[in-house]
């Protein structure tokens, strides 16, 4: 149902990824889609599309900042949210090393590209 869809981020992005209007490859979706996703789990699900504020951007690019690499992916770290995340690697004795500048760019492209 298309009414349901817009009501969350990912379904947006569903849907801009269906239309494709700047004829982006389908590759290039999958690692959009993970950026994208990684920005909905950072706002949640009570934010609504749109409801997003200026200020939930920078507070996730704040945050892409101190976020570990592959953090999603490190054992230790599942089924941790992206503010969990930040604060678990902090408190371990040697952290693990943070997205570098290049990727921040990449997550704040992908959640710009279909937010236009």
């Amino acid at each position: 149902d298309l009414d349901s869809e817009a009501a969350t981020i990912m379904g947006i992005f569903a849907k801009y990824e269906r239309e494709n209007p700047n004829n982006i490859r389908p590759e290039s979706f999958i690692q959009a889609r993970r950026d994208v996703q990684h920005f909905a789990d950072f706002v949640g699900p009570r934010v609504k599309p749109g409801k997003i504020e200026k200020r939930h951007v920078r507070e996730w690019k704040e945050l892409l900042a101190e976020f570990p690499v592959k953090g999603s992916e490190i054992k230790q770290f599942r089924g941790m949210g992206p503010v969990e995340i930040v604060a678990a690697n902090k408190a371990l004795a040697a952290p693990k090393a943070t997205l570098s500048r290049q990727t921040v760019r990449r997550y704040m492209s992908s959640l710009g590209g279909f937010s236009r």
